[in-house]
């Protein structure tokens, strides 16, 4: 799943009218996992395995060598509540030294009344070379926010394109570009008007490029134990009608794997994040908007800076379950310099996961987390969180 949900979510760290639009693609991206194996996995130790695979297979390589697939993907968040998505998708493998590449639409529904379909796909040529991904959808999506620190609620509606392109100079790094366009409209849900925080950001039209760098020394992108792993987003958007408006963003994330210490694996990740005073408020940084921080719905913790820290400990119980223990903290401020002027905000929590394929490690994860406010959130979804 986590590849396209992951992608948009948390490295191109972008509003969360696209966060609703990229859980539209969970579900194909969860049944590319079982049916490759890898995702985004450029490391040696993933080629060797799935070019082992392919020789006890003989399995052919092409569009015209692909296969149909469907699957319904359980969630949940204390943005939106609890939902299901639908997808379905058409799946081939390019190469023998390509990952799995997909085309699909699929649909989305939560419990809160966030609505949404969409259509796209991954594509992976020339031993993964080259790579794109594509997104177009459309989504309806309630939540709070906390233009005052007293919770909004109200209705953001959007239409998202989105474009990648990356190239990996070698199995380890790569760099691309990422455009988008994103037309939204926010109301209040319910009687009465907007508060005057979030009226110039009610009926924004907006186009987004990032650049991209990655450098991924991780053993594998699904279940990682060793290895490290550096991504950084940059760029600027502006507005393409109506009164003239730019800003810019960039978030940086660094992840790394140890194992050997018992049973189990201990992974880390630091993240930060930084927005220019015109950014809009739902792509301003926020503690789990920019970072996947779990604990804290993101519009409570917005910020034009975000540091924040986490580590877990995750493995496995036999061959179908498995467990995690994690815990974090960070904050958001006007600057870097003023982060540790308000109380800190951390979490913890645990989680129980359980293995959706024999042969891969591509889990089902409900995590239990109570913030540093006692208050307590349940998530569920595919994959792991870093």
């Amino acid at each position: 799943m986590h590849l396209l949900f992951r992608r948009l979510q948390k490295l191109c760290a972008i509003s969360r009218i696209r966060i609703a639009a990229s859980a539209l693609l969970v579900a194909l991206t969860a049944v590319q996992n079982a049916h490759a194996g890898s995702i985004a996995d450029n490391t040696q130790e993933g080629l060797d395995r799935r070019s082992a695979l392919e020789a006890v297979a003989d399995t052919p390589f092409g569009f015209g060598n692909g296969s149909f697939v469907v699957a319904p993907i359980p969630m949940r968040s204390p943005m939106f509540g609890t939902g299901l998505t639908l997808g379905g998708g058409y799946l081939f493998q390019s190469d023998a030294g390509s990952n799995t590449s997909f085309l699909g639409l699929a649909g989305l529904k939560t419990s809160n009344g966030t609505n949404g379909y969409g259509a796209g796909g991954k594509l992976s040529l020339s031993d993964n070379r080259w790579q794109t991904t594509f997104f177009l959808g459309e989504v309806d999506a309630f939540y709070d926010a906390f233009p005052l620190g007293v919770p909004v609620a109200i209705n953001q509606s959007g239409r998202l394109g989105l474009l990648s392109g990356s190239y990996g100079f070698n199995r380890h790094i790569s760099a691309g570009l990422e455009i988008s366009q994103l037309d939204t409209q926010i109301r209040r849900d319910g009687s009465g008007l907007l508060p005057s925080d979030l009226l110039p950001d009610a009926d924004l039209n907006i186009v987004t490029v990032n650049l991209v760098f990655a450098a991924d020394y991780r053993d594998d992108s699904l279940y990682p134990t060793e290895g490290s792993h550096l991504q950084v987003t940059a760029g600027q958007g502006r507005t393409v009608d109506g009164a003239a408006r730019e800003f810019e963003k960039a978030v940086l994330t660094f992840d790394h794997f140890i194992s050997g210490l018992g049973p189990g694996v201990i992974a880390m990740r630091v993240a930060a994040c930084g927005v220019t005073d015109n950014t809009p408020f739902f792509e301003k940084c926020s503690i789990g908007g920019s970072d996947a921080f779990r604990g804290y719905n993101a519009f409570e913790t917005l910020g034009d800076r975000l540091l924040s820290a986490q580590i877990a400990y995750r493995g496995q119980l036999g061959a179908r379950f498995g467990y995690s223990v994690f815990g974090g903290f960070g904050n958001t401020a006007d600057s870097f310099s003023e982060l540790g002027d308000t109380d800190i905000r951390y979490a913890a929590g645990i989680g129980g996961r359980f293995r959706l394929s024999r042969k891969f490690p591509m889990d089902l994860a409900v995590d239990l987390v109570r913030n540093r406010d006692g208050e307590n959130y349940t998530y569920i979804y595919v994959g792991q969180r870093f």
